[in-house]
């Protein structure tokens, strides 16, 4: 899957699932997204499916027990500094 399909189904989970499920079910899409594409950041898709900012996105994924790299961590932080609208769909 590429970018443009998790920021698809980022989407459709910020639009679409209940905020009671939202997190879980994200979390669950990290998981299997992540099996398929090394490449796959989780911080950022949990940014664009959740809303969340970069340190609260990161502390739900741990908690989860998503496994981040330092380069994971980094690459979130700049996208919340440059304000990038991940998986906006309203765009």
């Amino acid at each position: 899957m590429t970018q443009k399909d998790h920021e698809l189904i980022a989407g459709i989970l910020r639009q679409h699932a209940a905020m009671s499920n939202r997190g879980r079910l994200a979390a669950r899409f990290c998981e299997h997204l992540a099996q398929d594409n090394p490449r796959f950041n989780p911080v950022i898709f949990l940014m664009a499916a959740c809303g969340l900012d970069d340190r609260m996105a990161t502390r739900f994924a741990t908690t989860h027990g998503l496994n981040l790299t330092g380069e994971q961590l980094a690459q979130a932080a700049r996208y919340q500094r440059r304000g990038d609208p991940v998986g906006d769909t309203r765009r």
